[in-house]
């Protein structure tokens, strides 16, 4: 079991999750974002191959349209 904090929430997972499989769990997919671990921006290219760590700090921001 893994614990994380997503945009100032605790969520518990069964296993070690990737940044990609985060996308999915929150059902953004396909959507503009960018991810933040422990104040750093993730690279999309290690969306798919970096592990988070217990109760990282991940932030996700969502792109906004309007005008």
């Amino acid at each position: 079991m893994i614990s994380l904090i997503v945009n100032g929430a605790k969520y518990s997972f069964a296993k070690t999750v990737t940044p990609a499989e985060l996308i999915d769990y929150f059902e953004l997919t396909g959507k503009k974002i960018a991810l933040e671990r422990n104040g750093s921006v993730i690279p999309r290219s290690q969306f798919s191959n970096r592990l988070f760590q217990e109760l990282d700090r991940i932030e996700i921001i969502t792109a906004v349209g309007g005008g």
